[in-house]
C-alpha cells in the first residue's frame, strides 16, 4: 500500500520534469514574445488631401495598410500612375502614400519607396 503514493509522486515528479525540460530548450514562448503586438493594416486615417499624381518606380503591390506584411489589393507595375491623396509615416518611421490607380477605382498604401519622385507637390498629411 505504500507504494501508491510514492508512484503518484514520482509521476508528478516526471511531469514537472517534462514542462521544466520544455522551458529550457525553447519550445515554450516567453510572455513577451506572446504580447509582441503585430503591425495594424486596417483603421489608418486618410483623405483625398492631394491633387498630386507620380508613377511607380518598381513593380510592387497597392497594400490594405502602411505595412510591406499588410494584405495586397492590386499589383502595381513599373511606371503605373498613381493619384495621391495623403501620405503618413509608420510605426517603423517608413513613408506611406495613399493613392488611387489611375483608371481604376482601387485606392490603398504604396511605399514611398516605390514612387519615381519626380513629382514637383509635396504630398499632403493623412492628418488634413
Amino acid at each position: 500500500m505504500t507504494r501508491k503514493p510514492f508512484l503518484t509522486r514520482l509521476g508528478t515528479v516526471a511531469a514537472t520534469m517534462v514542462v521544466l525540460g520544455a522551458s529550457l530548450s525553447g519550445q515554450v514562448q516567453p510572455a513577451a514574445a506572446e504580447s509582441a503586438a503585430a503591425p495594424t493594416c486596417r483603421g489608418w486615417v486618410h483623405g483625398n488631401y492631394d491633387a498630386g499624381w507620380d508613377s511607380i518606380a518598381k513593380a510592387s503591390y497597392l497594400k490594405v495598410g502602411p505595412y510591406a506584411v499588410c494584405g495586397n489589393i492590386k499589383y502595381l507595375r513599373e511606371n503605373t500612375k498613381v493619384y495621391f491623396h495623403c501620405q503618413r509615416l509608420n510605426g517603423y518611421g517608413h513613408t506611406w502614400v495613399y493613392v488611387r490607380v489611375e483608371g481604376t477605382k482601387k485606392e490603398g498604401w504604396v511605399s514611398f519607396d516605390n514612387l519615381e519622385h519626380w513629382s514637383a507637390n509635396l504630398i499632403a498629411h493623412c492628418d488634413g
